[in-house]
């Protein structure tokens, strides 16, 4: 049986309970509507961003993923500050966190919907970052960190803009696919075009362009009498490059095509 000391604790646990739940804020509606406004201006100027570029996720997505963050977070401090009053005794465990953990879980498989894959090419993921972004924006809005969701927000818009133009001073590695077909030479090694090697022209024309073959695959086809080499190229960023690889492929003698992807 408790003593009287341990019931006079616990008393006064439940107490200051009671007055932290009577003493919270109330949301009124113009500070519920503040919340959600704010929500939509924020993400709304992402979305722009990505609207402006083309993307599939844009203004209204965004809008819609914030402001969803921005409902779910209030009603989960609201039931937070409900059940408030219960003792550590209770079965009962209230934790916000777990539904913005939920939040952001579930925002992950959202995001993967918009990256697109083509062969050498990731598309969309900054834009799955955006989406991520303004569901932590709509989180912290809805238990009003405004000044956070202020400057979050500030930084997200300059690295989409000011950073971008920032990249055009940035030559990072570009990998493309290079695909030469040309006509087999019967009675001559299968990669062989008119008097060398068509592989050994293609390292010889990378090489003067700067560009680096990192692996390739020989395909035959002896039914049209053909041979297609594959190559997986890398070079610095330069459209002059991948033009001029295309040109000098296509004076090849013997070839028929060329596919740079």
């Amino acid at each position: 049986m408790p003593v009287s000391g341990e019931i006079g604790t616990e008393e006064i646990d439940r107490e200051i309970w009671r007055q932290q739940l009577n003493t919270a804020t109330v949301l009124s509606s113009h500070e519920l509507l503040f919340r959600l406004f704010l929500a939509v201006a924020l993400s709304g100027l992402i979305g722009l961003e990505r609207q402006f570029h083309g993307r599939a996720a844009g203004l209204r997505t965004h809008i819609l993923v914030c402001l969803g963050s921005t409902i779910i977070m209030i009603a989960s401090m609201q039931i937070y500050e409900r059940y408030a009053d219960f003792t550590s005794n209770s079965v009962i465990r209230v934790d916000p966190g777990r539904i913005a953990a939920s939040i952001v879980t579930g925002i992950g498989f959202l995001g993967a919907g918009v990256i697109l894959r083509s062969e050498q090419t990731v598309r969309g993921l900054t834009t799955a970052a955006c989406i991520w972004f303004v569901a932590g924006v709509g989180i912290v809005i809805g238990i009003g960190l405004y000044v956070l969701a202020f400057e979050a927000s500030a930084l997200a818009l300059f690295t989409l803009f000011v950073l971008k133009l920032a990249e055009r001073y940035i030559h990072p590695d570009y990998y493309k696919r290079l695909s030469i077909t040309a006509t087999r030479q019967p009675g001559l090694p299968p990669d062989f075009v008119g008097t060398k090697g068509l592989l050994e022209n293609a390292r010889a024309i990378c090489q003067r362009h700067k560009a680096v073959i990192k692996d390739y695959e020989i395909l035959e086809n002896v039914a049209q009498n053909l041979i297609t080499i594959a190559l997986n190229v890398k070079f610095k960023r330069d459209d002059e490059i991948g033009r001029a690889l295309v040109e000098e492929f296509t004076r090849m003698e013997g070839v028929r095509y060329v596919r740079w992807k």
